[in-house]
Parts: C-alpha cells; sequence; structure tokens
C-alpha cells in the first residue's frame, strides 16, 4: 500500500512538472519571438463517408489520417511540416515540440529524420522534443481532434 501510495506521487509530480514546463514554454514563446512551441498528435483513422449500412460501408470506404499540430503562442492548428514552412518566422531558431510518447507515431526514425533536417538545414538552432509519462498526454490537440469528432 506504501509502496503504491509512494509510486502515485512520483507519477503525479512528473506530470505536474511535464505541464508545468509546458507553461513555461508558453510563456516563453508569448515573450520571446525566436522562441515557438508547439505540441502536436494523431487522431484515429476516420473513414468516410460516416454510413451504417454495412456492404456500402466496405464499398465505399475513404480512410481519412488526420494529424494535428497546435501552436502554444497563436493557438493555431495544422500538419506538421506545412505548419512549419508556412507559419514560422525565420527569426525563430529555437523550437519546443510536445507530443505523446507513442513509438509509433513520434518516437521513430521518421520524426527524428524530419527534426535533423530542420537543424541541418539551419531552420532551427535547437529543437527540444518533450513527451509526457503515460496517461498524462491530452494536449490542445485533443481539443481540436473533438471539433473534427462532432462533423463525423
Amino acid at each position: 500500500m506504501i509502496v503504491a501510495m509512494a509510486e502515485l506521487a512520483v507519477h503525479e509530480r512528473r506530470s505536474n512538472k511535464f505541464y508545468t514546463t509546458m507553461k513555461e514554454t508558453k510563456h516563453i514563446c508569448k515573450t520571446n519571438d525566436s522562441v515557438l512551441g508547439l505540441t502536436f498528435d494523431y487522431m484515429h483513422t476516420i473513414s468516410l463517408p460516416c454510413i451504417p449500412v454495412q456492404e456500402l460501408f466496405y464499398y465505399s470506404q475513404l480512410s481519412v489520417f488526420p494529424s494535428d499540430t497546435h501552436n502554444l503562442k497563436t493557438d493555431e492548428a495544422r500538419q506538421i511540416n506545412t505548419y512549419i514552412n508556412d507559419n514560422v518566422l525565420s527569426c525563430v531558431k529555437e523550437l519546443h515540440l510536445y507530443s505523446d510518447a507513442c513509438g509509433g507515431q513520434n518516437k521513430n526514425n521518421c520524426m527524428i529524420r524530419f527534426l535533423l533536417s530542420l537543424t541541418s538545414n539551419n531552420r532551427f538552432d535547437i529543437i527540444i522534443h518533450r513527451f509526457p509519462i503515460r496517461v498524462h498526454s491530452y494536449f490542445a490537440c485533443d481539443r481540436d481532434f473533438a471539433l473534427v469528432k462532432c462533423f463525423c
């Protein structure tokens, strides 16, 4: 019992530290134009059209794989590479990323190579990518996805 309570306390401290860091990044972004903080996530697959008829469902199914990038400073949302290319000013040299710790989505070679390409092309001097502990990955992206789910 005591061990479980100690583990819960450590878990809560780690979670609070992560969200405190994200709030600090948000504050730094608002005061320093050379720093940008983004959260990003992938939504579950959406099948279109959303119809309950089984036979027609399997013949005309189109799968959409939505992703979202949410700017901590301006609360704008887009896809990460498009967002960086279209919206991030060249004066921004420090990028803080927050995403869930899903290995298949965010902790993989593709993502690491993408971030390395941003630094090797001198787009950013520093990229910091932070992951929350398990169960505590509710970001602004999830609120954006909730809006999408309303229409499906």
